[in-house]
């Protein structure tokens, strides 16, 4: 018995003594010299306080020339775009939902994965005319997480993490948003 209490006080002092000086539970503080990541101003809804995209454009064609461009657009762009397009009105609209990931960018430069973020892309049609909205740009999470609440907090305090999420969502839709005018034209 005496001899099982002293291995388990020595193994327990060698444990400890292997541990961080500064204690398990503290956090790495942040360098006075990061560089912050710059974030976007969103443009929010007015109605349900939402980020937003939005745009119309007018383009040659009739709505279902127009619908069918964008469908073309849509399935070259994105990977499994059947399963992504959750409504669609021949001819008028269809509403997907398409996903990027974000990744995590160390001092050093490399990319880690990070968050899966999840958005629904609108789309509509009439004869010369075409209208987008992207929405409820959400953090794939158990439960419903919306960017906004990334921008919420970031701008009551910088958190790196959430700094990065809201830059490349931004920069993600605002590609998708360009390729989207080039293969309308």
């Amino acid at each position: 018995m005496k001899s099982t209490l002293y291995t388990v006080l020595i193994v327990s002092i060698a444990i400890i003594s292997f541990l961080p000086k500064n204690g398990i539970a503290q956090k790495k503080k942040a360098k006075n010299n990061e560089v912050q990541v710059q974030t976007p101003n969103f443009n929010y809804d007015d109605k349900t306080q939402l980020i937003t995209y939005v745009g119309s454009y007018s383009s040659n064609g009739t709505s279902i020339e127009l619908y069918n461009k964008a469908m073309e657009w849509f399935k070259s762009n994105f990977k499994n775009s059947g399963s992504l397009i959750k409504e669609r009105n021949d001819g008028s609209s269809f509403t997907a939902k398409p996903r990027f990931r974000t990744f995590s960018i160390l001092e050093s430069g490399q990319k880690f994965p990070g968050d899966i973020i999840s958005y629904t892309l609108h789309l509509s049609f009439s004869d010369g005319n075409y209208n987008f909205r992207i929405d409820k740009i959400n953090i794939k999470n158990p439960s419903y997480l919306g960017l906004e609440k990334w921008d919420a907090e970031n701008k009551v305090k910088y958190v790196k993490h959430y700094a990065e999420g809201l830059a490349q969502s931004d920069e993600e839709i605002q590609r998708v948003i360009k390729s989207l005018k080039e293969a309308m034209k």
